[in-house]
């Protein structure tokens, strides 16, 4: 029968419990988009975020008059990032430029070659002294959507936040092969 003393020692040969709340998120806009000073900015303007999921797809093979469950192939699904809305709009306007650089919401068209216009974004677990135990990469991200800002006369005490939804080709992490 396990103990607490058994469930103690187990999460301190681990290094504790993960706190959700020690993460960061390192942002790359296209160069046409953003300065050094405004990514920066940006990535520490993140405050929620899952890490990347992915699936095996399934391939049902026919057998014996069942079918067989086989792993497929790896797909990877998007992520949502929030961030706090500040005054001069700046991580909004870095989301939606960006996403102008895929189509132009008046134009209908791209600048220039769409390889130019995708970016890694990286994500890393850290512990509770700032040491990076985990890194996820998403590799050739874009923003497939730039949420909205709710805009509310009657509310006060608090501040604008929006979401992006980050779609990228593949994720790799530390722990790969």
């Amino acid at each position: 029968m396990p103990s607490v003393t058994n469930f103690r020692s187990a999460l301190n040969r681990h290094g504790g419990v993960q706190r959700q709340h020690r993460w960061r998120i390192t942002l790359a806009f296209p160069a046409a988009v953003a300065t050094s000073d405004q990514t920066r900015d940006a990535s520490l303007l993140a405050i929620t975020t899952t890490t990347p999921k992915s699936v095996l797809g399934e391939v049902l093979v026919p057998f014996g008059g069942r079918e067989m469950p086989l792993p497929g192939d790896r797909k990877f699904e998007p992520i949502s990032i929030t961030f706090i809305g500040v005054e001069d709009d700046m991580a909004h306007t870095l989301f939606e430029a960006w996403s102008e650089q895929f189509n132009g919401s008046n134009s209908n068209t791209a600048v220039g070659e769409f390889v130019d216009s995708y970016k890694d974004v990286t994500m890393e677990l850290l512990d509770k002294n700032d040491n990076v135990i985990k890194t996820y990469v998403l590799e050739q991200s874009w923003p497939q959507e730039v949420g909205e800002l709710t805009l509310d006369q009657t509310s006060q005490d608090s501040y604008n936040q929006f979401t992006v939804v980050l779609r990228f080709f593949k994720s790799r992490n530390s722990s790969d092969r």
